[in-house]
């Protein structure tokens, strides 16, 4: 199993940081051992912490062709 995650924040949320720390935890390497079938082969992972004047919406897609799920995961900028 593959485990992209990544952010879209505008850069006073410091999602960064948060990345930065949970790079360090070896979480790629937990969903790495596993298996979820075949039918998925990733996830990808984008942590939205936008202004909610912006007006972002969550989006969650499968893709066929890649076997891979796509989520943003949508956090408070306050």
């Amino acid at each position: 199993m593959r485990v992209f995650i990544t952010c879209d924040a505008n850069w006073e949320a410091k999602i960064d940081k948060v990345l930065n720390i949970l790079s360090e935890t070896g979480y790629k390497a937990v969903f790495e051992r596993r298996d979820y079938g075949t039918t998925i082969d990733g996830i990808g992972i984008v942590l939205m912490c936008r202004d909610p004047s912006l007006k972002f919406k969550q989006r969650i897609r499968y893709s066929r062709k890649d076997r891979t799920i796509y989520m943003d995961i949508m956090l408070n900028f306050n």
